[in-house]
């Protein structure tokens, strides 16, 4: 994606979510995912997974004050954010694992993520 894209993106997605804040429900957990250098450090996890994590709920959050439910807006909150780069399945894994830990609705996003057809991937996955 050329930059000035991503860049219109990034303006977008910051707009949509300004003063929003993820709905934390183990504060202890997601300070340490934020920080955690084994993670920032990691070649196949590092900083994207710290951003589609945040990004992510912060989005979900939005659509749900909307009426939207986790099944209405996983999708094309997970799209919104492809600017940051394609995530692996590896990666998704860990970003849908973290947030179940520490978010609000993590325990509906691990109920959708089983539900879409006996632990497929989802198509916005790649490869």
């Amino acid at each position: 994606m050329p930059k000035f894209i991503s860049k219109i993106k990034l303006n977008a997605f910051n707009e949509k979510v300004k003063g929003v804040e993820v709905e934390v429900e183990n504060a202890e957990d997601w300070k340490q995912f934020l920080t955690d250098t084994k993670i920032l450090d990691d070649p196949c996890l590092g900083k994207i997974i710290i951003d589609y994590a945040e990004g992510w709920a912060k989005l979900m959050q939005v659509e749900m004050s909307n009426g939207k439910t986790i099944e209405d807006c996983v999708e094309s909150t997970f799209l919104e954010l492809r600017f940051l780069g394609k995530l692996t399945a590896e990666q998704l894994g860990f970003v849908i694992g973290i947030l179940y830990r520490c978010w609000k609705h993590g325990g509906d996003l691990v109920d959708w993520y089983f539900i879409i057809g006996e632990y497929k991937l989802p198509k916005f996955v790649k490869k």
